[in-house]
């Protein structure tokens, strides 16, 4: 005998409920959407990864800085990690494309450097218009820069060795390492000389509408003063350490508007004086323009040790201290050489001994800027070029 089914059995199969439908409904249609985004996704990949344009990670490449063959570029990846804050410290240094700037890499990797090519107007930083040497190029990089400027700045020309680095071996190596940047930030301008000779205790007397000095520039300068500060009265006297080679704060900089920057740029760029004067205008007015008095001069003992460690000195007057930096001889220059020890230059200097541990000089050798001063004023009145813009290459100096 036939079991008996259950009647609902042997009439129609069970019906799930109406929410158990529409719920089984959705899970297969998103198991479907899911199968078929997976297999698109593995046919765009495989597409792009034979036609070359896989989607790359993105980089910034930062200039170089530089005229250096062989060195590599810096290129930096962005892409898994935040901006770069402001560098801490920074090297402007002004070149021409045959010097060798490769003791700024060497010797201070942890400085950011911007170097200014200024016969190349192809290189990464150049300034093509023309004016005031090195002082175009200064301007140039706090304008562009001013609202991300380093905590310290150091502006110098490019070559390692010249005249008037304040170094026994006219070395900017020494100098750099020893400046104390607590120092800059604490009084805000620090020029890398100490020496007073040439430019201390008094540089010019701004003539308005006078008779020009010694280098013809006194009525320059005091127009181009009233030009910068028209409310300001031009100074009687002005006077700093030559020759356009100093470090400054952010602070300071920041003290000024990026307009007046902008103003003395164009003053540089608009004057009819040709390169020589305006960028001596502007040599002798970086020191006010960063906060400084008319006359800048602090005694030499007082700087050596202040700014760069140097103390105890035996210094014989206020502008000049034993075994730190000796007057060339007048018109004369650094040998091609130089430093080598067998490296002479030309009636006896470099002196005999300069190589030797200590100062390198013997008492009886010693040139102070005090006489070398002397001696320009006298070879000045016999008719003698006494001019201290003699480079390191004995040509016109180009900054």
């Amino acid at each position: 005998m036939a079991s008996k089914l259950p009647q609902w059995s042997r009439d129609k199969p069970p019906r799930l409920s109406s929410f158990g439908s529409t719920l089984l409904h959705i899970t297969i249609r998103l198991l479907a959407l899911i199968g078929l985004l997976m297999i698109a996704e593995h046919v765009y990949t495989s597409w792009t990864s034979m036609n070359g344009t896989a989607t790359r990670v993105p980089h910034i490449v930062r200039p170089s800085h530089g005229p250096i063959k062989g060195r590599p570029t810096n290129n930096i990846s962005s892409s898994s990690s935040p901006p770069s804050p402001p560098p801490n410290k920074a090297i402007i240094a002004v070149s021409m494309r045959t010097d060798n700037v490769s003791w700024i890499h060497d010797f201070f990797p942890d400085w950011q450097p911007n170097i200014y090519v200024m016969d190349d107007a192809a290189a990464p930083l150049s300034v093509t218009q023309p004016g005031g040497h090195e002082a175009s190029a200064y301007l140039s990089y706090i304008i562009t820069h001013y609202y991300s400027l380093p905590a310290h700045m150091v502006f110098l020309h490019a070559r390692r060795y010249q005249w008037h680095n304040d170094d026994v071996m006219y070395d900017h190596v020494p100098t750099l390492r020893a400046l104390r940047l607590a120092h800059v930030a604490r009084v805000g301008y620090q020029s890398l000389r100490c020496a007073w000779a040439p430019g201390c205790r008094v540089s010019l007397r701004p003539q308005p509408g006078g008779a020009d000095g010694f280098y013809e520039w006194s009525a320059a300068y005091a127009a181009a003063w009233r030009a910068f500060w028209p409310d300001a009265r031009v100074p009687a006297e002005v006077g700093a350490p030559c020759c356009a080679q100093f470090a400054v704060s952010r602070a300071q900089v920041l003290r000024r508007s990026v307009r007046e920057y902008e103003r003395v740029r164009q003053w540089l760029w608009g004057t009819a004086l040709d390169p020589e004067k305006s960028g001596r205008v502007l040599e002798y007015s970086w020191h006010v323009l960063f906060g400084q008095g008319a006359v800048a001069c602090p005694s030499a003992e007082r700087c050596y040790c202040e700014a760069f460690g140097h103390c105890n000195l035996e210094c014989a007057d206020e502008g000049s201290c034993e075994g730190r930096w000796i007057m060339p001889r007048l018109n004369e220059r650094l040998p091609e050489n130089w430093p080598a020890k067998e490296a002479q230059g030309q009636h006896g200097w470099p002196v005999d001994g300069w190589w030797l541990e200590g100062s390198g000089v013997s008492d009886d050798k010693q040139v102070t800027g005090n006489s070398v001063g002397d001696k320009m004023e006298d070879e000045n009145d016999s008719g003698q070029s006494a001019s201290p813009t003699v480079s390191a290459a004995g040509k016109t100096q180009s900054f």
